[in-house]
């Protein structure tokens, strides 16, 4: 699945959310679900690497551990809500 299919099944994403249906493409959708996991990992991997060399980044400590957080929590919840479109099990109730 490539940028441009995904970005024209956009509007059945939404319905996707529904309980009882899911995107025409699931496997396409988790494939984007595990490449958020490695962009996590990766993220995760080069800090520890990073303060194991000692390097330090023109920011504060503080200022990774909020950046870092803030990438967790959007990663996360991109996370939840493919895991959501790609399986007929779990959704939300449809609005009436």
């Amino acid at each position: 699945m490539n940028i441009v299919e995904m970005i024209k099944g956009i509007g059945t994403f939404k319905e996707a959310l529904e309980s009882g249906k899911m995107v025409a493409d699931p496997v396409g959708w988790k494939n984007v679900s595990i490449t958020t996991n490695r962009i996590a990992a990766v993220i995760a991997f080069i800090l520890v690497v990073l303060q194991l060399l000692d390097i330090k980044l023109p920011v504060s400590d503080e200022n990774i551990v909020i950046i870092s957080g803030g990438i967790a929590t959007v990663l996360l919840g991109i996370q939840n809500i493919l895991t959501v479109v790609t399986t007929k099990k779990v959704g939300g109730e449809p609005k009436l």
